[in-house]
């Protein structure tokens, strides 16, 4: 007997749905009218959020397209291409600044070199002093 009312209390198991259940949805999700907005894209239709989403990443991508354009716009400007016909102008110009670093580089290396002397004396003065000043502090 137990048996029996387990079998009776226990809840009926769901059925999967038939195909007449789902011919049914399919039929009318196919007999619904579509606005004429709607028509272009009638998946989901219904569904504004994908779509708002979609035009949302349209007008992001284009902000940014235009942006770049403009960042690009800037970063040319002043700049010309060198042609074939003042080639030797545009050598004689490297030529100047090829000098320049040069030189650039020249006295920074020559400061450099002044510099360590300068220091390497006031640290043999200062070693001096501290030399003497122990000496006499010895002798005391």
């Amino acid at each position: 007997m137990e048996l029996d009312d387990i079998k009776e209390t226990a809840k009926p198991k769901r059925k999967p749905a038939n195909d007449e259940a789902f011919s049914e949805a399919i039929k009318n999700i196919l007999a619904s009218q579509l606005k004429g907005t709607d028509k272009k894209q009638p998946i989901l239709a219904r569904s504004k959020g994908t779509e708002r989403k979609l035009a949302d990443e349209k007008l992001d991508s284009k902000a940014r397209r235009v942006l770049s354009a403009e960042k690009k716009a800037v970063k040319a400007q002043g700049k010309v291409v060198p042609d074939f016909t003042n080639m030797e102008y545009e050598k004689a110009l490297r030529k100047v600044a090829t000098r320049g670093v040069v030189k650039l580089f020249n006295a920074i290396n020559t400061q450099q070199k002044v510099t360590d002397v300068a220091v390497s004396k006031a640290t043999e003065s200062h070693r001096a002093k501290v030399a003497i000043d122990k000496a006499k502090s010895s002798k005391c």
